[in-house]
C-alpha cells in the first residue's frame, strides 16, 4: 500500500525501513523518504514508518539513517524503542545514559544524543516533533568538565522542541558553555524539577562556538519553568544567554554573573516564579555547589565604589565598569534589535552595579513583584516604560525609572534614586538644560507612586525633557532641599488634570503646572525654614478638616499639592505638625503664597501669589 503525506500506518513490511518498497534495505529508501518529507513527493511504502508510531515524520529518517550506517558497519541495529534515551546521568569523567524503561543504552547505540570526549553529549533529535511527544530528557549527577548541548536539525525537524528535565543537576565547564543549544526549530525548554536544586557553571575565560559565553547560551528561543531550584553562575561575564526570546514561567532561578544577568537579543519575559539576579564585576561563583562561591553578595549591601559616581557617558552609566553587569537585558545594537521586556507576575529580585532591567526599545511592568538594588539605573528603557500594574521597590539606584517616554496606569512604584527618580529623556541626552524634546513625556494616568531624591544637593523627582502630564492616581515626591533642582520639573508643558499630587522639597528652579482643563494646584515655599524628616505636612479646607496629610521622610522646603479637593473660590490652608504655614483663597488654576523669590524662585504659566 502507498501513502502520501503523514497518515496512520497499519502494519510494518518485511523490511523495516524499505520506504520505496524494493525489499531491501539500501540509500535508496534514504532517498524516497526524504523526498516524501521535503518535496511533497506522495508515494511511500508503510516500512518507512522505522520506529512503528503509526506516523511517517522526521523521526523515521533519523532512524533510516542509523540503520544505513549500522548495516555499512556490519553491526546489528537495536530496537528502536530502546535506543531513545530519556535519562543522562553524568559523573567525572563519564556518562550513563538510558531509556525510558530505566534500560542502559550505549553510546554508539544512542539514536537522539551523541557522546563526544565523554562528558559532552549532544541532542540531536527533538522530543517533541509538534505532533509526538517523545518524552524529555532528565539530566542528573555531577560533573565539572561536562556539558549538554542541542543540535536539532531544523529542517529535518521543523517543529521539533527539547525538554531538558534538570533532577539534581551540577553542571561545569571551565572551557565551554556547559549549556548551549546550537539550534532548535521550535524552543529548548529547561526545567528544574520539583524539590531538587540545580546549579550550572562556567569558567572565567574561555569562548564558545558563538566567539562569547555564558552558563547557558542558547541561539534559539529558551524557557524556563519548574517546580525545583536552578543556579546559574556566569564567571567569564553573562550567566544567561538567547540570541532570541528568553521566557521564565515559574520556579526558581538564581543568577550571578560578572556581567549581564539575563540577556536577549529580541525579549525577555517574566510569567511567574522567584527570579534573583546579582551582578558585579569580577565575582567569582566557581567555587562551592550552591552558586555562592567565594562572590556571595558581591556589594555586602553596598556599593562596592563606596558611593555613587555621576554619570560618566553618554549610556548614562552611573559608574566606570568594564563589563555592563546589568540584571536582565533585551536588545542587540549589533544586530539593530530593540528587544522588548515584559514583566506580568513571579517575585523578581535584582542587585546590580550596572542597569538592573535594560531594555533598548519597550519595558513593560504588568504584574509581580520587583525588588532592586542598583548602582546605576533601576528601570532603564531607551524608547517606551509602560507601568501597568504590579509592586516595584527601588531601595537604591542613580536614576530610577528612566526612557524617553513613561506612561503608568497603575500599580505601585516606590523609588530612591540619588539623582532623578522618574526620568523622561533622549537616549545620550543626559543634561536637562539641553532644549526640551516633544517626544520625552511622563504621563500618569493611574497608580500610587513614591519618589525619593536621595541626595540633599541635586535631583529633581519627577523631571522630563519634555512633558509631565498628570491625569490621575496618588503621587507622593520628594525632592532634593538645598540644591537647584525641584521634586517637580519639565523642559515643556506641565499639566495637572487629576489625581492627587504631594512635591516637596527645596525652592529649585523647577516649573509648576500650567493652567489647564484640569485641577486646581498649591504651591507654598519657605526658603528660611527647613522641616525635619517625620514632619507631617497636611492640606485643611477652610472649616480645618483634614483632606490630605502625608509624614516626610526627608527635609523640605516647599510643597505643591493638587487635588480634586481644591475647589476655585474655596479656602485652604497648609499645615506642618499641626502649625499652619500658610492660607490660600483659590482664584486659579495655580495659588502661590511663601518666600517664592529665593533661588531665583518656581514659576511658570497660570501661577498667580495671593
Amino acid at each position: 500500500m502507498l501513502l502520501a503525506g503523514t497518515m496512520a500506518i497499519p502494519a510494518f513490511a518485511a523490511v523495516s525501513g524499505d520506504a520505496n518498497g524494493s525489499g531491501a534495505l539500501d540509500r535508496g529508501d534514504l532517498s524516497t523518504l526524504t523526498g516524501f518529507l521535503f518535496t511533497e513527493q506522495a508515494v511511500i511504502d508503510p516500512a518507512a514508518d522505522m520506529n512503528g508510531d503509526g506516523i511517517i515524520n522526521a523521526i523515521d529518517l533519523t532512524l533510516l539513517n542509523r540503520a544505513l550506517m549500522n548495516a555499512s558497519a556490519g553491526t546489528e541495529t537495536p530496537a528502536a524503542g530502546n535506543r531513545y534515551v530519556t535519562q543522562i546521568s553524568y559523573a567525572s569523567a563519564s556518562v550513563t545514559l538510558k531509556n525510558a524503561a530505566g534500560e542502559t543504552v550505549s553510546a554508539a547505540d544512542a539514536e537522539n544524543v551523541r557522546v563526544e570526549n565523554g562528558t559532552t553529549v549532544t541532542v540531536i533529535a527533538p522530543t517533541s516533533d509538534g505532533t509526538t511527544d517523545f518524552g524529555d530528557i532528565n539530566l542528573d549527577g555531577e560533573c565539572q568538565n561536562g556539558q549538554i548541548r542541542v543540535d536539532v536539525d531544523k529542517e529535518a525537524y521543523p517543529d521539533g522542541a527539547v525538554g531538558l528535565d534538570l533532577c539534581g543537576l551540577t553542571l561545569s565547564n571551565a572551557q565551554d558553555s556547559p549549556v548551549y543549544i546550537s539550534q532548535i526549530a521550535d524552543e529548548c525548554v529547561i526545567t528544574a524539577k520539583k524539590d531538587t536544586v540545580n546549579t550550572i557553571s562556567d569558567g572565567t575565560d574561555y569562548t564558545n562556538a558563538d566567539e562569547s559565553a555564558g552558563a547557558i547560551y542558547s541561539l534559539d528561543d529558551l524557557k524556563f519553568k519548574g517546580k525545583g531550584s536552578l543556579i546559574v553562575n556566569g564567571n567569564a561575564g553573562d550567566a544567561i544567554v538567547g540570541k532570541d526570546d528568553i521566557k521564565i514561567w515559574n520556579g526558581s532561578l538564581t543568577v550571578h554573573a560578572a556581567d549581564d544577568g539575563i540577556q536577549a537579543a529580541q525579549e525577555v519575559l517574566l510569567f511567574g516564579g522567584d527570579v534573583s539576579v546579582e551582578t558585579y564585576e569580577g565575582a567569582d561563583y566557581t567555587s562551592g555547589s550552591t552558586g555562592t562561591g567565594t562572590g556571595g553578595n558581591p556589594f555586602g549591601g553596598q556599593n562596592p565604589r563606596g558611593g555613587f559616581t555621576p554619570p560618566g557617558s553618554e549610556t548614562g552609566t552611573g559608574n566606570d565598569l568594564e563589563f555592563s553587569c546589568k540584571g536582565i537585558k533585551a536588545g542587540d545594537s549589533d544586530a539593530s534589535l530593540d528587544g522588548s521586556i515584559m514583566l506580568s507576575g513571579g517575585k523578581l529580585t535584582l542587585n546590580t552595579s550596572d542597569d538592573a532591567i535594560h531594555c533598548g526599545g519597550t519595558l513593560t511592568v504588568s504584574g509581580g513583584e520587583i525588588t532592586i538594588d542598583t548602582a546605576d539605573d533601576a528601570l532603564h528603557c531607551d524608547k517606551y516604560l509602560n507601568i501597568g500594574g504590579g509592586t516595584v521597590r527601588i531601595n537604591r539606584s542613580y536614576e530610577g525609572v528612566e526612557a524617553m517616554q513613561i506612561r503608568m496606569t497603575a500599580g505601585d512604584v516606590t523609588v530612591y534614586a540619588e539623582d532623578d527618580p522618574f526620568n523622561a529623556a533622549k537616549k545620550g541626552v543626559k543634561n536637562e538644560v539641553d532644549v526640551a524634546n516633544d517626544n520625552c513625556i511622563i504621563q500618569i494616568d493611574g497608580g500610587m507612586i513614591h519618589a525619593f531624591v536621595t541626595n540633599e544637593r541635586e535631583g529633581d523627582g519627577i523631571d522630563s525633557n519634555g512633558k509631565i502630564v498628570i491625569n490621575g492616581g496618588e503621587i507622593y515626591v520628594e525632592g532634593s532641599v538645598s540644591g537647584p533642582d525641584s521634586a517637580l520639573d519639565s523642559d515643556g508643558e506641565m499639566l495637572v488634570n487629576g489625581g492627587v499630587v504631594m512635591a516637596i522639597g527645596g525652592l529649585g528652579r523647577g516649573e509648576l503646572p500650567e493652567q489647564s482643563s484640569g485641577q486646581n494646584s498649591l504651591y507654598w515655599g519657605n526658603s528660611k525654614t527647613t522641616y525635619a524628616k517625620g514632619s507631617v505636612i497636611a492640606l485643611t479646607d477652610g472649616q480645618g478638616n483634614v483632606l490630605l496629610s502625608y509624614t516626610a521622610e526627608q527635609t523640605f522646603k516647599c510643597a505643591v499639592i493638587s487635588s480634586d479637593s481644591i475647589l476655585t473660590g474655596g479656602k485652604y490652608a497648609i499645615t506642618v505638625n499641626g502649625n499652619q504655614v500658610a492660607e490660600f483663597t483659590v482664584s486659579a488654576a495655580l495659588t502661590t503664597q511663601g518666600d517664592i523669590g529665593s533661588s531665583g524662585g518656581p514659576g511658570g504659566p497660570g501661577g498667580r501669589t495671593q
